[in-house]
C-alpha cells in the first residue's frame, strides 16, 4: 500500500484548502448579487429607509412610480421620503396620494409612523400630529396609540392647526388646570428655565410628559411638560397644578 510522504499531503491541503476559499468567494458573490441586484421593490424600500437614505428613497420610489409600481406601499415611502427631504412639502397631500392608491388608513398611519421615528421631522410634530387626529373619527385603537406616541414628546406643536379640545376628550387623565394666582410657563425644566409667560389661575393644560419628583420653594411635586389651549409647549412645576373635575 503507498505511502503518502509529508510533502504530498502537505500539497493535498493547500489544494483542499484553495478549493474551500473558491467555494466560499463564490457563494459570497452569489449572495451579494442577489442581495443588491435581486431585492424586490419592497425590500429596496424598506432597505434604503432603514439606512436613512431618504434622498435615495425618494429618487427611487418616484422612479418606481412613474414606471406603473402604484402601490400603497410605495407610495407611502415616497411620502416619507418627500417629507423628510423637502421642508416645504404637504403632509395632507401626500396621505392624499396614499389613499388614492388604497383609501385603507393602515397605509397612512404606517406613513405616519414611520415620518414620526425620524429625529429630522421633530420640527415639524405639529403637522405630523395634526394630521393623525384628521385619520379617523372616531379614532380606532391603533390610531390612537400613533396619536399618543406623537403627543407624549417635548416637540413643539406650535402652529398647528390642532383642537385642544379634542386632544383634551382623547387624554383626559392629563387635563390639569392652575391653582395659583400666576404659575409661570418655562422653556425648560428647573427655576433657571426663561420664562415663555404667566399662566393665570384656572387655565387649563395637558400634560405632556412627567419629570422626576423634586421641591422648590419647600414643595415637593414634578417638573411636567404641557401645552396651552394655543398650543404652546412649556415647563411648569405641578404642585400648583390640579386635575380637572
Amino acid at each position: 500500500m503507498p505511502v503518502i510522504s509529508p510533502p504530498h499531503r502537505q500539497g493535498l491541503l493547500a489544494q483542499l484548502r484553495n478549493l474551500i476559499m473558491v467555494v466560499l468567494l463564490g457563494a459570497g458573490a452569489i449572495w451579494f448579487v442577489c442581495y443588491r441586484f435581486g431585492e424586490t421593490t419592497a425590500e429596496k424600500a424598506d432597505r434604503l429607509f432603514a439606512e436613512g437614505r431618504f434622498a435615495e428613497l425618494r429618487n427611487f420610489s418616484q422612479k418606481r412610480l412613474a414606471a406603473g409600481e402604484a402601490s400603497p406601499m410605495l407610495v407611502g415611502h415616497y411620502a416619507v421620503a418627500e417629507f423628510t427631504t423637502n421642508p416645504k412639502s404637504n403632509l395632507q397631500s401626500l396621505l392624499s396620494n396614499i389613499a388614492a392608491a388604497d383609501e385603507r388608513v393602515i397605509f397612512r398611519r404606517e406613513a405616519l409612523v414611520r415620518i414620526g421615528q425620524i429625529p429630522s421631522n421633530n420640527a415639524r410634530a405639529g403637522e405630523v400630529l395634526q394630521q393623525a387626529l384628521l385619520l379617523e373619527n372616531p379614532l380606532t385603537q391603533e390610531t390612537k396609540q400613533v396619536v399618543q406616541q406623537l403627543f407624549r414628546t417635548s416637540h413643539s406643536l406650535a402652529g398647528a392647526d390642532i383642537d385642544f379640545t379634542r386632544l383634551a376628550e382623547l387624554f383626559p387623565e392629563s387635563v390639569r388646570r392652575v391653582k395659583a394666582r400666576e404659575l409661570q410657563f418655562r422653556a425648560s425644566p428647573g427655576t433657571e428655565g426663561a420664562v415663555l409667560r404667566r399662566l393665570k389661575d384656572g387655565e387649563t393644560l395637558l400634560l405632556r410628559l412627567v419629570g422626576e419628583a423634586t421641591t422648590v420653594s419647600g414643595k415637593k411635586g414634578r417638573w411636567v411638560h404641557a401645552i396651552d389651549s394655543g398650543m404652546e409647549s412649556g415647563w411648569v412645576f405641578d404642585a400648583y397644578l390640579e386635575k380637572s373635575s
